[in-house]
């Protein structure tokens, strides 16, 4: 019950744009665009999935399992709390790119509920100033039928301890 509660409480914090329709999210996707300049991908927009393995391979969207968002990070939340020192375990295709902090994040989660822990994790411990929460999660985002893949290998376990 304290989980959802804080959650309560966070969402009470949000303002209206800290939240954005899948149809909204998947407009912000599209705007990212090849630099006609150079042979790079210029992204503006990243999903992050908080979800955490059992849940992304329990989850099944037209009989597939191991659905994710196109373009989406399978981070969890559970691993985005994981602190090592002073440094939070950022995902790896964030962590080389130090205008990340300046780039849109779109959160998403199963219905929208965690994506809002993490909202809040992202911005208020690790300093992202453009996060939004994808309203209604996957569950929001495949009932609007928008882009979808499914993986059958996927290693974001959270639960391996360090050596170090």
């Amino acid at each position: 019950m304290a989980v959802l509660s804080m959650i309560s409480e966070l969402q009470a914090k949000m303002k209206p744009d800290d939240s954005v329709l899948p149809s909204n999210a998947q407009q912000l996707l599209q705007l990212n665009k090849a630099d006609k300049n150079k042979d790079e991908f210029i992204e503006n927009t990243f999903i992050i999935d908080v979800r955490s393995q059992a849940e992304i391979s329990s989850h099944v969207v037209n009989g597939r399992s191991y659905t994710l968002i196109r373009g989406g990070i399978p981070f969890p939340l559970a691993l985005m709390e994981k602190v090592g020192g002073e440094r939070l375990a950022y995902p790896e295709p964030l962590c080389d790119d130090p205008a990340i902090f300046d780039k849109q994040i779109l959160v998403s989660c199963t219905d929208g509920r965690t994506s809002i822990l993490a909202w809040d994790v992202l911005r208020n411990a690790c300093g992202f100033r453009n996060v939004k929460v994808i309203q209604g999660g996957i569950t929001a985002w495949a009932a609007a039928k928008l882009p979808l893949i499914s993986t059958a290998i996927l290693d974001i376990s959270s639960d391996e301890e360090d050596d170090d």
